[in-house]
């Protein structure tokens, strides 16, 4: 609850009209590698309906993987070459359909797409940065996780 947050109106000046929000989470000692933080917001401004932020993801782990595993570290392929400084790929099994979702250094989705073969992307897609990705297997309960770097 924030009273008097006094935001200004979108109408009369856009920029000013957005807040922010930082917060920190301390996970359990027993929270496994690989577990997500899925986190939506409804904020309510006076008696207007809520406004629904975008969903964040955050996969916590003790160290950023490059490769893509899932919990049981069988590994479902890779980005090479990663740092990605005009192309790269992401190199699956063959004949398997697979959900790619890419997020920004922020949780906000990217990219999704369904891909059955290797699939090119390119450093035009992306600003520079750190991307975080799942991929989804159509019969894998628990996705794939991994972690891709866009240079200038």
């Amino acid at each position: 609850l924030f009273d008097n947050i006094l935001l200004a109106d979108s109408n009369v000046d856009e920029e000013k009209s957005h807040g922010w929000i930082m917060y920190k989470i301390h996970p359990n000692s027993n929270v496994n590698d690989y577990t997500p933080v899925i986190n939506t917001a409804h904020i309510l401004f006076d008696f207007n309906a809520p406004v629904v932020t975008n969903t964040t993801l955050n996969t916590l782990v003790t160290q950023i993987p490059l490769e893509i595993k899932n919990l049981i570290g069988k590994s479902y392929g890779l980005v090479y070459p990663n740092p990605i400084s005009n192309s790269s790929m992401f190199i699956v099994p063959s004949n398997k359909i697979f959900l790619l979702r890419v997020y920004d250094s922020t949780g906000r989705l990217v990219l999704q797409k369904n891909i059955s073969d290797n699939f090119i992307v390119s450093k035009n897609q992306f600003k520079s940065g750190v991307y975080h990705y799942q991929l989804f297997g159509k019969d894998d309960v628990t996705p794939g996780y991994g972690k891709f770097i866009v240079t200038e």
